[in-house]
């Protein structure tokens, strides 16, 4: 039952007994003093219907003053009849400072007028429950934000004679919205000037994606409604030439619960882009698959640099084949041959891919044993050398080992 038909019950008890219970209006009604404001009696044409009308009535009173809402009854010139408990905590007033005097009075003239009349006007003509919301000040030096619902007061005889006016604290459920709602602005903020999307899709089915940050659309020229409600859109857009590994590449993410992948994405106005996707799987606490979240992040520098490397790695292995020297890099930490040019094999009888396989064990393999700690200790030298000093050394290397040729 709503605060407000227990109340409408409350008041209208005694019209049982052919006696009224509205303490403006109706003269069957008495007041008495009590220790929580003023109570009223109810008049009735026997004293068992009195003693159980008034058993109900005290109940009915029991429930409004107790519930934390503020709960009121206003008649149709706009003046309080009743009031609980906690409207009278809330506006810091006595029972005879509200009840007797105007809705305007206790409220403002201009809040009674803007807000309230039509509300109540609406309840008078006939209107179902109608509500607002706003903050305001009261009397308990409290600002609160209210929820206020309208209902008419309808006697047994179909009239309306007044509202039922019942006032919910929402503030703290309004601070946490005002809150997740500040989250919210600041996340959608630092998601637009990221250098990342964030995305989530569905884990199953057609992989229907669920979000997009905003950024896609600064990232691709496409907006997030595009991607949202299935996959096609963006695998209709993967480069063809990577799609194919791309999709191969996705079961890992089930079994390992991570996985990372590059391709081309076509963008709005036609060209490809680099992207690095980055997935990881949500379970539920069965261990269901219960969603994808991933992270794209655009990296055509990264691949024009590498590109870029690659290009000059091929350039100077070009220059270094075309010396008749033999140009090799050692790793003095690791000591193992790292590198060589083609010209080992003209000089040495050795090809690149055999120097390669001889790894750690070059040297004892190549140098003439006579030689060998001479060449260490050269190394040793090296390793203290300044930046652009050079050490040089003689050594013997055995040619065509695989022939059997001789230092």
């Amino acid at each position: 039952m709503s605060l407000s038909r227990s109340i409408q019950d409350s008041l209208a008890l005694s019209k049982r007994g052919q006696s009224k219970l509205s303490p403006a209006n109706y003269p069957d009604t008495a007041k008495c003093k009590s220790g929580k404001g003023e109570r009223f009696a109810v008049c009735a044409a026997s004293e068992p219907e009195r003693q159980q009308l008034s058993a109900m009535l005290y109940s009915y009173e029991r429930i409004v003053s107790a519930t934390p809402d503020c709960v009121s009854l206003i008649d149709r010139n706009y003046i309080y009849q009743v009031v609980n408990q906690t409207y009278l905590t809330w506006h810091q007033k006595a029972y005879d400072e509200i009840v007797g005097h105007s809705f305007g009075y206790l409220l403002g003239q201009d809040f009674f007028e803007t807000v309230c009349k039509p509300l109540l006007d609406n309840c008078l003509a006939g209107a179902t429950e109608q509500t607002v919301e706003s903050w305001k000040d009261y009397g308990d030096g409290q600002r609160r934000y209210a929820k206020a619902t309208y209902a008419p007061y309808v006697e047994l005889d179909g009239t309306i004679s007044g509202v039922v006016i019942n006032v919910q604290d929402l503030t703290t459920l309004k601070q946490a919205e005002l809150e997740n709602q500040a989250l919210q602005e600041r996340m959608q903020f630092l998601l637009a000037a990221s250098p990342s999307m964030v995305y989530s899709c569905e884990a199953g089915g057609n992989f229907a994606c669920t979000y997009i940050s905003e950024n896609v659309s600064r990232m691709f020229g496409y907006t997030p409604s595009d991607f949202l409600g299935g996959s096609d859109f963006w695998a209709q857009r993967l480069h063809p030439d990577d799609a194919p590994k791309m999709f191969a590449g996705l079961p890992a993410l089930f079994e390992q619960g991570h996985h990372s992948h590059e391709y081309r994405f076509r963008h709005r106005d036609g060209h490809y882009c680099w992207v690095q996707d980055d997935l990881r799987l949500i379970r539920n606490l069965e261990g269901e698959p219960l969603e994808i979240v991933g992270c794209w992040m655009m990296i055509d520098d990264r691949k024009a640099a590498e590109a870029a490397l690659r290009q000059q790695q091929q350039l100077t292995e070009q220059i270094a084949d075309s010396t008749l020297a033999i140009l090799y890099v050692y790793d003095l930490i690791e000591q193992r041959n790292i590198y060589c040019n083609q010209q080992v094999e003209a000089v040495l009888g050795y090809s690149v891919d055999e120097i390669r396989r001889m790894d750690n064990d070059l040297l004892t393999l190549l140098i003439h044993p006579d030689d060998l700690h001479h060449l260490l200790a050269s190394y040793q030298r090296l390793l203290m050398a300044q930046d652009d000093e050079f050490v040089e050394t003689e050594y013997r290397v055995l040619y065509g080992i695989a022939e059997g040729s001789t230092f």
